[in-house]
């Protein structure tokens, strides 16, 4: 394990067995030697910055075998991990927490990963972020019908829409876009009508 992005150590190196090793049971490892807890424990491998998961075995995460394997260990804010830990037990939960804690992306994200329905109790802000709401629907359809209309009108988050629920999703997209539709006439003829009166008002003034 190299060190934080801080740069302090947070774990001395040590060696393992890759065989049936997870990643979780690496962290239980880290939490005996450093004594950070678990839930406050993020892995990384080291290049791509790309996040590890707990159910991946150790024996993966390398395209060779006897390739030195090199994580980086981040440790979490406690509160921030306190709050993802209630979330992945009960993702309602994060209605619960304080606000700064749900506008966070990261933990409404798990939140609906968890629970697409979860959604519905996420900041405004989040039914207009495609990753967060194709998580949802990933997990729950009903999730759709809670995005943001204007999502819609994006072709590649419809077309990814449509990849998980076909024609349920491709309504959503021709009825959002009908909308968006009439809604453009009706300025337009707003419009219209305005640029009328101003021509007419000149005669009658006269």
């Amino acid at each position: 394990l190299d060190q934080g992005f801080t740069g302090e150590v947070l774990c001395e190196p040590f060696r393992i067995s890759r065989a049936q090793s997870t990643v979780r049971k690496l962290k239980e490892l880290i939490e005996k030697r450093a004594q950070i807890p678990v839930h406050e424990q993020k892995l990384l491998a080291l290049g791509s910055n790309a996040a590890v998961r707990d159910e991946q075995l150790v024996e993966d995460l390398t395209e060779r075998d006897h390739e030195e394997l090199r994580l980086v260990l981040v440790r979490l804010e406690a509160r921030w991990a306190e709050a993802l830990q209630a979330i992945e037990k009960v993702p309602g939960s994060l209605c619960q927490l304080p606000i700064d804690l749900r506008q966070d992306r990261d933990l409404t994200l798990a939140a609906v990963s968890c629970d697409g329905s979860v959604l519905e109790l996420a900041e405004a802000k989040f039914r207009a972020d495609p990753e967060v709401v194709l998580a949802a629907a990933a997990r729950q359809r009903y999730a759709l019908d809670l995005a943001d209309p204007l999502l819609w009108l994006d072709p590649e988050f419809a077309r990814a829409a449509a990849g998980l629920h076909g024609a349920y999703a491709l309504q959503l997209a021709r009825k959002a876009q009908a909308a968006q539709g009439n809604a453009d006439a009706r300025k337009a003829q707003c419009a219209g009508s305005d640029g009328e009166q101003e021509l007419m008002a000149p005669s009658q003034s006269r």
